[in-house]
């Protein structure tokens, strides 16, 4: 028991050192010495102690010395030296430990301006990722802090792993700790961060929205409040108002609703899913940024149509006043007043801040109607034929067949956002290995749960299986999605592996490689193929594997949400303005539309119109043209940028993207409407 405390142990150590110095004064004296020291106790210790604590002693004797004196002098030299190493080294364990035991207990993270991540999921390499991409596109330095209850190095380990070649060590700091602690959110300044951003962790939603609220508690109890926003990711949509009640400036952000309805958008309607896919991840394309008039170099009492001119590398798509809702595809005439802020499209932060006046002229064409197009053009039958496409993008006749493989826990969730998109009379064929009586308790387990527009078909089997894959009705799909199901396996690793396995089965015999088991009508069209991913690994498996990439979209579910997350933490109004567009609403959305809903048929001649020419026209009747799509549905992209000529447009059947207002097409709205808006927006921004 003596070697189990500190006490013991010295006490075993110094017995030992004793029991050698009387072992080798005994020797001593056995071999009688010689003329240096003879064979007395007394000098038999001296020299056994030489020995023992000091080995150089040894090279005193002389050559000629017998081989009894050399054997002794030797051997207790060494067993000395080694007794040294043993003790010296338990007097720097013990120091090392001591030293250790202060730091963890009162080193600290001394920093000001930088952003808390509280918790390490599989979506904090996601948000450390969008963070640095934020940052890059707002033009600022970025200083991270994360503090989970997890081993340091492995989370190091981690973020080297996922980003290499990046400088990380000065702009990533990592500290091993419990977020629900006081003393340690103190020791990463959590009192002076500019944004804390709380990740849910891998329980139960509701044990996990349970552990976010314990983590919102702490902050609100710190000597020193955080008066910054607190961003907190919930899973359960309830608990969102329960987050900002505990604490001023949080705010509960459930954002797979939203990330569930764009990859509903991606099946259904492809191209608009594409659009807000690439406006909510900063790597892609443009993003929505939140400036001040003075930010933008403008003046107040100007009106819309010359903020724009002014602005060189964006387009202002809305307008926020003060503590109201921000004002979509706001007219021209628009006067701004002091207090207002302008929502604009566009590549980087820093695209904004270069203005030329010089050139306000030359970009008011894109407001001014081209020769030939102007007012006197509105007339009735081109309103008519406007209000007509407009009204008809929002009605699909034909119904569709949408099969789902997997059975996620949210199911019911990702089945209501496809019946808001879904044609009339469609059908939705769902295969898990999950059994029917199980499905239908899942579906009504949180509420009534009922679809208007598709009818639900089971299949039970194998979502791996390439027989119980062939059994499905592929060929007359018009979209596949494979998601990660949670039944099957509740690691995210072993689930992104199984949508893999299934997407290339299926693309497999899409495409004719096992005509034995299922055979391809080769004259229909190839039905979309969406595969859900999750974890940090299999992206960037699919980063440097260009084939598999091909194979299918690939939907980075968690790669959206912490991206949303930013976009809720640093550009607040952007955030609710891309919110309330994914979902029925009387504030205005993103469509797809064809050209012919803004042009007669004779005005596009052979070499079509120029981007400009289509902006102003657009713009004159109301709308704002953001992007071209092309007749074959080969998406072209956004464009944003007045210096750079935009995309031509050919013929009256190529799609184009606009935000409009939903007042033009339908004047006023309910009041149950307008509350559910109010309802979705953080109350920080309204």
């Amino acid at each position: 028991w003596l070697l189990g405390t500190k006490v013991g142990q010295f006490c075993c150590l110094l017995a030992l050192a004793v029991l050698l110095n009387f072992v080798g004064a005994a020797c001593w004296r056995l071999i009688g010495g010689n003329g240096d020291y003879d064979d007395s106790w007394w000098q038999s210790f001296w020299f056994s102690w030489g020995m023992f604590f000091d080995p150089g002693t040894q090279m005193g004797f002389a050559a000629d010395e017998t081989a009894a004196v050399k054997s002794v002098a030797v051997s207790f030299s060494f067993l000395g030296f080694l007794y040294n190493l043993l003790f010296l080294g338990t007097i720097v364990e013990m120091v090392r430990s001591m030293l250790e035991h202060f730091r963890k207990k009162r080193s600290r993270i001394i920093a000001n301006g930088h952003t808390v991540i509280l918790g390490w999921t599989e979506k904090t390499l996601f948000v450390i990722d969008e963070l640095f991409r934020s940052a890059d596109n707002l033009g600022a330095q970025v200083n991270i802090v994360v503090l989970a209850d997890f081993d340091a190095f492995h989370m190091k380990q981690d973020i080297d792993l996922h980003f290499p070649g990046r400088r990380l060590q000065n702009a990533v700091q990592i500290r091993q700790g419990s977020p629900f602690e006081c003393d340690e959110l103190m020791r990463v300044s959590a009192f002076s961060a500019s944004e804390v951003i709380i990740l849910a962790g891998d329980d139960s939603p509701r044990l996990a929205d349970l552990k976010t609220m314990r983590t919102v508690i702490a902050l609100a109890a710190l000597p020193t409040q955080p008066r910054c926003p607190i961003i907190a990711e919930v899973r359960v949509p309830e608990t969102a108002s329960a987050v900002s009640s505990l604490c001023s400036f949080a705010e509960g952000i459930f954002a797979r609703d939203a990330v569930r309805r764009i990859m509903c958008l991606c099946a259904l309607q492809p191209t608009l899913g594409d659009v807000f896919e690439s406006l909510i991840s900063w790597d892609e394309s443009a993003e929505i940024y939140i400036k001040s008039l003075e930010e933008l170099g403008v003046s107040p009492g100007s009106t819309v149509e010359s903020a724009q001119a002014a602005i060189m590398r964006g387009i202002i798509i809305a307008v926020r006043p003060v503590d109201e809702l921000s004002s979509l595809a706001p007219e021209p005439s628009r006067v701004l007043k002091a207090q207002d802020k302008l929502l604009v499209l566009a590549e980087t932060a820093a695209d904004l801040d270069k203005r030329d006046w010089r050139r306000a002229r030359k970009l008011m064409q894109w407001f001014t109607p081209a020769a030939g197009v102007g007012s006197s053009l509105l007339t009735r039958g081109l309103r008519e034929n406007f209000d007509t496409g407009r009204q008809a993008s929002q009605r699909q006749s034909v119904s569709q067949l949408i099969i789902i493989v997997g059975w996620p826990k949210d199911v019911d969730d990702v089945l209501t956002a496809i019946d808001g998109y879904i044609p009339a009379q469609s059908r939705v064929i769902i295969m898990a290995s999950i059994s029917v009586p199980d499905r239908e308790s899942e579906l009504h387990r949180n509420r009534t749960f009922h679809t208007s527009n598709f009818k639900i078909e089971h299949r039970v089997g194998n979502t791996t299986s390439i027989f119980a894959l062939a059994e499905l009705p592929l060929g007359d799909a018009d979209a596949i999605m494979v998601l990660a199901d949670e039944h099957f396996s509740s690691d995210r690793r072993l689930q992104d592996s199984s949508c893999l396995a299934t997407t290339i089965t299926i693309d497999g015999l899409l495409n004719g490689r096992n005509e034995e088991i299922f055979r391809v009508t080769a004259s229909a069209p190839k039905p979309r193929l969406i595969c859900e991913i999750l974890t940090a690994e299999t992206e960037r498996a699919l980063r440097s594997d260009t084939n598999l990439v091909q194979v299918a979209k690939f939907f980075h579910t968690n790669t959206l949400e912490t991206a949303l997350f930013t976009i809720a933490a640093r550009q607040t109004p952007a955030y609710n303005c891309l919110l309330m567009m994914l979902q029925p609403n009387d504030y205005g959305d993103i469509a797809i539309l064809p050209v012919s809903a803004y042009y007669m048929g004779p005005e596009i001649d052979e070499k079509g119109v120029t981007w400009e020419q289509c902006f102003a026209r657009v713009r004159d009747l109301g709308d704002i043209l953001i992007g071209v799509v092309g007749s074959n549905t080969c998406c072209k992209g956004l464009h944003w940028d007045a210096t750079v000529p935009g995309p031509a447009i050919h013929a009256a059947s190529d799609l184009i993207v606009v935000t409009r207002r939903k007042d033009l097409l339908v004047a006023g709205g309910s009041e149950r409407q307008k509350s559910q808006i109010c309802a979705t927006a953080i109350a920080t921004d309204v």
